[in-house]
């Protein structure tokens, strides 16, 4: 499952028992580590070699040492997921969620709230996404592993919007312009640093997946130290074949916003 599938649709589904109906999660039985355990089976696959970093240039002088330095903090923060085909309005997706770090990049996260405006309250929604829960381990460049704990799943993928949240660093001091790539399987991403505080950095970055025809384009703000996002801007645009009619234009703009009350 690409990136570019599963942050299109703004549903709440669940891998559940054999009847189809939504149950209990069954927790995974010792998983192995992943960066996305949801295949189409209940099986944990093997962990993949992480793609390869490849810096184009360091940017201007002058430059800093960009590492996250993986201090201990918690935050809560929505994620907002916005759809549109063929330029008319779709759904909306608002998946609250709860981040808690260790020292030392050791994390997790629970969704605590999922939302569709618009639509009335689904008591089965509250079940499912209490039930929505994993392990993220943050290395100090940003490579990242995250691992579900529950077979639990979301559309949009939790899993990949949270990877989609972290940006892998050169190990080089950075100054403004710096470009670097990172290629693997699914897409090719270009980095780009665009700014530097005094309190965080501004990344931009351009996505190509290498399985249809989506971009996607995105700018994230950090703190620095904390190696999750404290704001991501994200824009894709895909087409979709529906078999004997024209394709349709799909276009998902995804937002990391303050939770509501």
């Amino acid at each position: 499952m690409t990136q570019a599938r599963v942050v299109k649709a703004a549903l709440l589904v669940v891998i559940a028992a054999c009847s189809g109906k939504a149950a209990e999660p069954k927790p995974a039985p010792s998983p192995k580590p992943t960066a996305d355990p949801w295949t189409g089976s209940a099986d944990v696959p093997p962990p993949t070699p992480a793609p390869s970093l490849v810096i184009d240039t360091a940017g201007d002088e002058p430059r800093k040492a960009l590492g996250y330095a993986l201090p201990a903090y918690q935050r809560v923060f929505m994620y907002r997921d916005q759809s549109t085909m063929n330029g008319t309005p779709g759904t909306t997706a608002e998946l609250t969620v709860a981040w808690a770090c260790k020292a030392g990049g050791l994390c997790s996260y629970q969704l605590t709230r999922f939302d569709m405006p618009g639509m009335p309250p689904d008591p089965t929604f509250e079940t499912i996404a209490s039930a929505t829960k994993g392990e993220v381990t943050v290395k100090p460049d940003g490579q990242v592993l995250v691992q579900p704990t529950t077979f639990m799943k979301t559309t949009p993928s939790l899993v990949e919007l949270l990877k989609l949240s972290i940006v892998q660093l050169p190990p080089e001091p950075l100054g403004v312009g710096a470009a670097w790539f990172i290629n693997d399987a699914a897409a090719s991403r270009a980095f780009t640093l665009k700014a530097i505080s005094a309190t965080g950095f501004t990344v931009a970055v351009d996505i190509t997946y290498l399985t249809g025809p989506t971009t996607t384009h995105a700018m994230l703000t950090f703190d620095h130290g904390e190696p999750l996002a404290r704001t991501l801007e994200l824009s894709e645009e895909s087409t979709m074949d529906v078999g004997s009619g024209p394709p349709i234009k799909v276009a998902m703009k995804l937002t990391i916003q303050p939770p509501r009350e």
